[in-house]
């Protein structure tokens, strides 16, 4: 995969998770806010504590995103129709 794609990936996995973090409705200063702290959290005196607990918090929503997930169909279940590619 080149860079491009690559980088273009990244940051659509970035923003789904913004999304299924929940926080999808909030202004992007308050996403943006909300991530500066915590990455200020995880660069502080109480870091490794702090990223235990981000991630045990993480692992804990995944499970609960995969069920939600479930209910929702598939693209192999909705109608086909033309997908236009801009240069990918």
């Amino acid at each position: 995969m080149n860079a491009r794609r690559e980088d273009a990936r990244r940051k659509i996995q970035l923003g789904g998770l913004v999304i299924k973090s929940g926080m999808a409705d909030y202004p992007a200063s308050v996403i943006l806010g909300a991530l500066t702290l915590a990455a200020g959290a995880l660069k502080g005196p109480n870091a490794d504590t702090t990223k235990a607990r981000f991630e045990a918090a993480g692992d804990e929503a995944f499970p609960m995103m995969e069920r939600t997930a479930a209910t929702v169909p598939s693209r192999q279940f909705l109608p086909d129709r033309e997908v236009k590619h801009d240069g990918f």
